[in-house]
């Protein structure tokens, strides 16, 4: 026989979850926006260091929007695709700073 307390906590958890998937669709659509608007900045960016750091935020706004999108669809594999981008993300960071730096020496 389930108990008040049983009955109430499953009735939270399913409050909980029914508004989930309407709450990963807002944040996925907020993290696609900011990569749409980081992308206008490395077409129209005045300088390298601006394209830069819009590259930056590709990396980090896409292992943010593959984590939201791993909860959002139950798929464990994608939290491992995103460490991996994030990964990729922080060494092509530390080359395209390096390549600047050896630009404007040469």
């Amino acid at each position: 026989m389930e108990t008040h307390r049983e009955r109430t906590r499953a009735a939270a958890r399913e409050a909980a979850g029914a508004g989930a998937p309407a709450l990963m669709a807002v944040y996925a659509s907020l993290l696609l926006l900011t990569i749409i608007i980081g992308l206008g900045r490395v077409v129209w960016g005045p300088g390298r260091v601006d394209r830069l750091l819009a590259i930056q935020l590709f990396g980090t706004t896409g292992t943010a929007l593959l984590l939201v999108l791993a909860q959002w669809q139950h798929q464990p594999a994608l939290r491992d695709v995103a460490l991996l981008l994030g990964l990729l993300a922080a060494v092509a960071s530390a080359a395209l700073v390096q390549l600047l730096r050896r630009g404007r020496h040469d």
